[in-house]
């Protein structure tokens, strides 16, 4: 399949979830998982947790916190070498001046490598329950427009691929 198909398909998928989300009742749902996964929340969680929860240190947090970091190292050498705008947008904000591009979600690299660290960790509860978490960051990003379906996909491989191998490597 050429590029350009792929990509087509890719806008096209990206409308209709973005359209079957239009819904008031959904929208607002989907609203207060948008932003859950921002820097600025889940930084000072993990060190509330780090200094609140030294038991969990070793076998979670420094995977995680190791995880996090190499994701994101990789998430941003991907956007500022492919530089993908963002989809149109009915909001524009601060994101869009701070972090113009939008291939890989940086969202849902965040919300899966803290599922998939939780998993990689025997935290099978919490990390099925963070899956759905970061499931529902994908879908509300693609709703609110600021990312394609592409994106998503980008975000989960870069997000699950860092996780598994910093816990590889750690375990």
């Amino acid at each position: 399949m050429k590029v350009s198909k792929l990509s087509d398909l890719d806008r096209k998928l990206t409308g209709q979830i973005s359209n079957f989300t239009r819904k008031p009742v959904l929208t607002d749902f989907l609203k207060l998982f948008s932003h859950s996964a921002d820097s600025l929340i889940v930084i000072p969680i993990l060190v509330l947790l780090w200094f609140l929860k030294p038991e969990l240190q070793q076998k979670l947090l420094l995977p995680l916190a190791g995880s996090l970091v190499l994701a994101t190292l990789v998430t941003v050498i991907l956007k500022f070498s492919i530089r993908r705008e963002r989809p149109f947008n009915d909001s524009p904000g601060i994101t869009h001046k701070t972090d113009p591009y939008t291939f890989p979600s940086g969202h849902s690299m965040r919300s899966s490598v803290i599922a998939f660290s939780l998993l990689f960790s025997g935290y099978y509860g919490t990390g099925a329950i963070f899956l759905l978490w970061s499931l529902l960051i994908g879908t509300a990003r693609i709703a609110k427009r600021m990312h394609y379906v592409s994106d998503i996909l980008g975000g989960y491989t870069v997000g699950i691929i860092s996780a598994m191998t910093v816990n590889l490597i750690l375990i």
